[in-house]
């Protein structure tokens, strides 16, 4: 993800901005708690600009915290549609992005996991 904080040539009169770029799936009411965590640091915990960014990162390592690979793609990210794996093998229970595994259908022609063969569905 993305974090731009703006800080205004009068701060601490004024409050500093932050902006998120959205690459990571996570819902707005999620985006919008971080962002406020941030903004709470800075202007009423007298907090410093590492320690909004250290917030921020932990935030995001809490989100992909135990999250295995795409054993696909060999991403937790997936590079498209930014999602994380979460579609499993009933059989062998690793988890796919769902774009991954669509694509894998599709080119394979088969409806077996890509790791232990097994029907997915």
């Amino acid at each position: 993800m993305q974090l731009k904080l703006m800080i205004p040539s009068d701060y601490p009169m004024k409050s500093v901005v932050v902006e998120v770029g959205q690459q990571l799936k996570i819902t707005e009411r999620q985006k919008n708690k971080w962002v406020l965590a941030i903004k709470n640091l800075l202007q009423l915990r007298n907090g410093d600009i590492i320690s909004a960014v250290l917030l921020w990162k932990g935030n995001i390592d809490k989100e992909i915290e135990g999250v295995e690979d795409c054993m696909i793609c060999y991403c937790v990210l997936h590079p498209t549609d930014k999602s994380l794996p979460r579609m499993p093998c009933k059989n062998c229970k690793n988890k796919f992005h769902v774009a991954c595994v669509r694509k894998w259908f599709k080119t394979s022609n088969k409806s077996n996991c890509p790791l232990c063969q097994q029907y997915f569905f």
